[in-house]
């Protein structure tokens, strides 16, 4: 299979053309690459000892940029951080900020493995305003402790522990 890339990196292994593309490449590229958040980035950023709250504050400061017209991709990690804030052209929106989110869950898992209060569980949350999709985001439950908690970095307006808007389009993905 052929890898999709803009720029040469790896992106998505085709073009997507859905919003259920969309979420197995999330998914994909989070389960292979959240390792990424262990690496150094141009940040400076401590993925490792941060928690939740510093976590999605950070994300959400970062600039957001739509894909190009026509053309949906999403990058691992590594490659959104690397290319994050540069002349605002690189895409860094909805679906790259839920493979970050995911990421971090996933690396609070490896790190947590001993946690107590059990596994943090993240699931993709495809959203719409209306009854069409036009949103993803990451929501995390932790047995006994948190259900269905979001954590979307995507726009500035977005609060912590909060939907951006009533979702009457809504599907979950684990």
């Amino acid at each position: 299979m052929k890898t999709y890339t803009l720029d040469g990196n790896l992106k998505t292994e085709i073009p997507l053309k859905n919003y259920k593309q969309t979420v197995k490449e999330i998914i994909r590229l989070s389960d292979s690459y959240w390792e990424d958040l262990l690496e150094s980035n141009k940040y400076g950023f401590d993925f490792k000892n941060c928690d939740f709250p510093k976590f999605f504050y950070f994300i959400k400061s970062l600039p957001y940029v739509s894909d190009p017209k026509g053309i949906e991709h999403v990058s691992r990690p590594k490659i959104s951080l690397e290319n994050s804030g540069i002349k605002s052209i690189y895409p860094f929106d909805c679906d790259d900020r839920a493979v970050l989110t995911r990421s971090f869950c996933l690396l609070k898992n490896y790190q947590n493995c001993k946690n107590p209060y059990g596994i943090i569980k993240p699931k993709v949350i495809v959203a719409g305003k209306n009854i069409r999709p036009h949103h993803v985001y990451i929501s995390i439950d932790i047995p006994n402790i948190l259900k269905d908690f979001p954590i979307d970095p995507t726009y500035p307006k977005n609060q912590y522990g909060k939907t951006l808007f009533k979702e009457l389009f809504r599907e979950v993905y684990e």
